[in-house]
């Protein structure tokens, strides 16, 4: 599991689009982080996705978060504040795709 924290406010509303129920969908990246985990442990960089013809012509998403990886399991019945602690796994290799195989 990933888990991710988006900062709203910093959303590029031109890059929203409605899909065709109607709804308002907004396209993001995750980017590994290369160095490994960040100074709070976020193995993730979440930016959103401005589409291909706005990167080509050289445009980078806004940054909107970040993500750790996490491990699921079952939780100790009374963890103490003190001693709870999270496990992190490294995530899988990164896919190599090209945008035109992306099917939205």
């Amino acid at each position: 599991m990933i888990r991710l924290k988006i900062n709203l406010t910093k959303v590029d509303e031109s890059a929203v689009f409605v899909g065709r129920n109607g709804a308002r969908y907004l396209d993001l990246c995750v980017i590994e982080n290369r160095n490994g985990p960040d100074q709070f442990g976020n193995d993730y960089m979440v930016t959103q996705d401005i589409g291909k013809d706005r990167r080509l012509r050289g445009e980078r998403g806004p940054i909107l978060g970040n993500g750790k990886t996490a491990v699921l399991g079952k939780r100790p019945e009374n963890p103490s504040p003190a001693k709870q602690t999270k496990t992190y796994m490294n995530p899988p290799p990164p896919r190599a795709y090209d945008d035109e195989d992306i099917s939205f």
